[in-house]
């Protein structure tokens, strides 16, 4: 298994380049980035400082009043405070499963029945990053989630294992496709709201809707602009540009960037996510392994099922003897060896527990060697035998 590994990485540098080949053309990538998608920001950092990532997200998206920005993370003490700091004025907003998967490892049950502690826990977090009545109505959104970014982690999943080129364009493509897949999904939906907004519009007929038809006026009048079709197909309107091949990238000799010092740790790396026990219910079982549901445990020490030898309370194992039990009861029964009946007798009193042994099964190269070994004895012995004809009808006169 490890030379299919090492072929097979051996295969790969040869056919995208070995790491440092790939890290000696990031510069040159860059280049092609931003002159086929003009407006691109790259920026190549070394060594992230906490804050930075946040500030260059502002400059991309061009961030003067963040009063009209809402941000989501998993409640991480770096971003919490980078984001207070950058955008004050932006609303922020925690991932409430996080948020659930922290409080339900400390406290369990009615929190303020059982544990007082478990109830200041949670009113020390301020309802209006985790819940969604006490939300501003500015923001057109309501998420409490961040699926978008755990989706996205899992469309890289095999980007991640490759090289730094090969890794950023397998997500060019993804990124791609997503695009022209949502885009074109949205011009074949017919009118000019999306249709999960004009889902939920149907199912306020009989309240709010009411309200709007007695004044006679056009409830999808009053939507917002933001969940119109025509927003939606501009949000998606960028497409990104394809890109040369390498052989057309021009190389610096100037700046060469090499890879960075890993220490590899040992053992097999990990790359299945650490699921919670709510998401591991949710997740079908795998076709390809066979599971051991079904399946009786039996202990090879004392033969009884339940249990296995580590759990076994017998602490000597049951002694087996190997006899033709059907056979000795048979010859006893024929009265063909009464000894024979008595051994049966003695071992069964004696709590000796008498197997019987089954003929191994010659596999089909025994069975073929036999038979050729067979056929050549008998040519071998067809060979010494002289066909002659009797004597009597040699000497015997032909009758005239």
């Amino acid at each position: 298994m490890l030379r299919v590994f090492r072929a097979k990485n051996r295969a790969l540098d040869l056919i995208e380049g070995t790491t440092n080949e790939q890290f000696g053309m990031l510069y040159a990538y860059e280049e092609v980035i931003m002159s086929s998608n003009p407006g691109t920001r790259v920026v190549i950092k070394a060594k992230p400082v906490v804050g930075s990532e946040n500030q260059l997200v502002g400059k991309d998206l061009d961030i003067v009043n963040s009063h009209a920005w809402t941000f989501m993370n998993d409640k991480q003490k770096g971003l919490i405070d980078a984001v207070s700091e950058l955008f004050p004025n932006a609303s922020h907003r925690f991932c409430v499963r996080h948020l659930y998967n922290n409080f339900k490892g400390n406290f369990k049950g009615n929190f303020k029945k059982a544990d007082l502690n478990a109830y200041k826990w949670l009113g020390e977090r301020p309802p209006i990053n985790w819940s969604r009545s006490h939300f501003s109505t500015f923001p057109k959104c309501d998420i409490l989630l961040n699926n978008l970014c755990e989706s996205f982690n899992s469309a890289i999943l095999i980007a991640r294992d490759q090289s730094i080129i090969s890794m950023l364009e397998r997500i060019r493509h993804i990124l791609t496709e997503m695009v022209v897949k949502r885009r074109e999904a949205m011009k074949k939906c017919m009118g000019d709201i999306c249709p999960k907004i004009y889902k939920l519009v149907e199912k306020m007929k009989g309240h709010v809707v009411a309200a709007y038809n007695l004044f006679d006026q056009e409830p999808l009048d009053h939507v917002h602009q933001c969940y119109s079709k025509a927003t939606y197909l501009k949000t998606y309107d960028n497409m990104l540009a394809p890109l040369n091949g390498k052989e057309l990238w021009t190389t610096s000799l100037t700046q060469v960037m090499l890879p960075p010092d890993v220490c590899r740790r040992a053992g097999r790396p990990k790359k299945a996510k650490r699921r919670e026990l709510e998401e591991e219910a949710t997740v079908p079982p795998d076709p390809t392994e066979l599971g051991r549901k079904g399946t009786k445990m039996t202990c090879s020490r004392c033969g009884v099922q339940g249990h296995n030898k580590r759990s076994c309370k017998t602490k000597e194992p049951v002694k087996e003897q190997s006899a033709p039990v059907d056979e000795m009861a048979e010859q006893s029964a024929h009265g063909t060896s009464g000894a024979v009946q008595e051994t049966v007798n003695a071992a069964m009193g004696s709590g000796i527990k008498l197997t019987q042994t089954k003929p191994k099964r010659a596999s089909k190269l025994t069975v073929r060697r036999q038979m050729n070994k067979t056929k050549h004895n008998q040519v071998e012995q067809n060979k010494g035998i002289t066909l002659s004809q009797p004597q009597s009808q040699v000497d015997d006169p032909v009758p005239s």
